[in-house]
């Protein structure tokens, strides 16, 4: 039943956001490397179903597979609006384009690192099916109660679930899992988070090879297998993996913008808007991502010539927005705010950013933890290969890898000051937090170093992703 269930819900997302994609950005998306492509049409299918799923429970109706109807609604009523709209002409479709053979033992490898990856987790999430401390206290035990009547779940919400600020993608996504199996199933949620963990693995080793080449790809992909707390945490059912995912989709798609120069390129920058969002609805650490990130994106308009930009500032906001309103809905039915938010008003704030032994505590947890769980050596090396082949080369550079490592230092600048403001014990919230939130950008770490180790390929060569992996294994 449990399997039956996962395959249920698996179909619904992709079917969602197949249909969703079918509408407004199929053009764009086709575009992208096809196991990409789908892992990125999953996610946002997985978005637009908690959408529905908060929506459904919000008008106070019984969730059990009753959410399965509007899902059907809303799929049906996006493909015929897809129907009509192409009308008039020939209908383009999503299907993959043919792998070269290059392409196909990349794959295949990546299909045993995951098959072996998953096989290693299983002995984890038997240990622990409730999850770590905190992913039971503070998103399972919401799946347990989350699909009952609307008295019964909002009185649970308001009076004794632990943190009722925090936004609830995670503890919804899951619960539509085990809507169908009528109760809550451990299993279900624990499998939850390493399908997000493979999904990385699956967008980074498809984007970068799109991008500068195969054996970048697989040596990224590598690094990211070979950093096994990161593995580990997927297991712990945080929310961090789900964060850290829709972080790193949201990165891509933007990769994607930045790349292409067809008048289509901006239904990608509207699916990122729509994943940027996600964040927020995931974790309150998304919120200082979605303003930096949404910052950036508002830069880069206003300072490029665009046609029709006040038009693509409308409708990127309108995407934004139509996301934010569900984690804002819940820090309204809470009435609390959060730890970032109470460190700033606090008492004593000035002396906590300018005390130097805080920051020194603070800089010795990260290297300790560093050097303790990551495997640094074969970091370096991979960045040495980056910058060696990067400069070695007469071609036409691009910038993207950088933005990419501006922004994983920009949310890691964040999580450091919040640790420099907290008015909890900085001893404590370190080691309860400080690794949890590092591993929510540690694959940006490995994204934007992969980038830069090759050059990126004229633009002409991005419309056809088989054409650029093609040129790229020429270089």
């Amino acid at each position: 039943m449990i399997l039956m269930s996962v395959i249920i819900v698996v179909g619904i997302n992709c079917l969602l956001g197949y249909s969703l994609v079918r509408c407004f950005f199929e053009d764009a998306f086709k575009k992208i490397e096809p196991i990409s492509r789908w892992v990125l049409i999953y996610l946002l299918g997985q978005l637009l179903g908690s959408m529905t799923y908060w929506i459904w429970l919000l008008v106070g109706l019984h969730a059990y597979g009753t959410w399965i109807l509007l899902d059907v609604l809303v799929i049906g009523s996006l493909l015929l609006a897809a129907r009509r709209h192409h009308m008039s002409s020939v209908m383009p479709t999503l299907s993959a384009s043919s792998l070269n053979p290059q392409q196909v033992v990349t794959w295949l490898l990546m299909g045993v690192l995951s098959l072996l990856m998953v096989w290693c987790l299983k002995w984890h999430v038997a240990k622990m099916p409730y999850g770590a401390w905190d992913a039971a206290a503070m998103w399972n035990f919401r799946v347990s109660y989350i699909a009952l009547p609307y008295e019964q779940w909002t009185n649970i919400f308001k009076s004794t679930s632990p943190h009722p600020d925090y936004p609830l993608m995670h503890s919804i996504s899951a619960a539509r899992f085990c809507a169908l199996t009528g109760a809550w199933q451990p299993a279900v949620t624990a499998w939850f988070g390493v399908g997000h963990a493979i999904a990385v693995l699956l967008l980074l080793v498809g984007t970068v090879m799109q991008r500068v080449g195969i054996w970048i790809a697989i040596l990224g992909a590598m690094l990211l297998c070979a950093s096994d707390i990161w593995w580990e945490y997927t297991t712990w059912q945080y929310a961090d993996i789900t964060l850290s995912t829709y972080m790193f989709a949201c990165v891509v798609l933007i990769c994607h913008w930045f790349f292409r120069i067809d008048s289509d390129r901006h239904a990608l920058l509207y699916a990122a808007m729509l994943l940027l969002g996600t964040c927020a609805w995931t974790k309150n650490e998304g919120w200082p991502w979605v303003f930096g990130v949404g910052l950036l994106i508002l830069l880069c308009v206003c300072f490029k010539s665009f046609p029709n930009q006040s038009r693509l500032l409308l409708q990127s906001a309108g995407c934004l927005a139509l996301v934010l309103w569900m984690p804002l809905s819940v820090h309204l039915m809470s009435g609390q705010t959060n730890d970032m938010v109470k460190g700033v008003v606090s008492d004593g704030l000035f002396d906590r950013l300018m005390d130097a032994q805080r920051l020194e505590m603070i800089a010795s947890f990260y290297w300790l933890y560093l050097n303790a769980l990551y495997p640094w050596g074969i970091a370096l090396l991979l960045l040495g290969v980056c910058l060696l082949s990067r400069y070695s080369r007469q071609a036409s550079r691009s910038c993207v890898g950088w933005l990419v490592l501006l922004l994983f230092l920009g949310q890691l600048s964040v999580y450091l000051l919040t640790f420099l403001m907290t008015y909890h014990d900085l001893k404590w919230h370190l080691h309860t937090a400080g690794d949890r939130l590092f591993n929510q950008i540690w694959p940006l770490w490995i994204l934007g170093t992969c980038l830069l180790a090759g050059c990126e390929k004229s633009a002409s060569t991005q419309d056809n992703p088989n054409a650029a992996l093609q040129t790229a294994e020429l270089d």
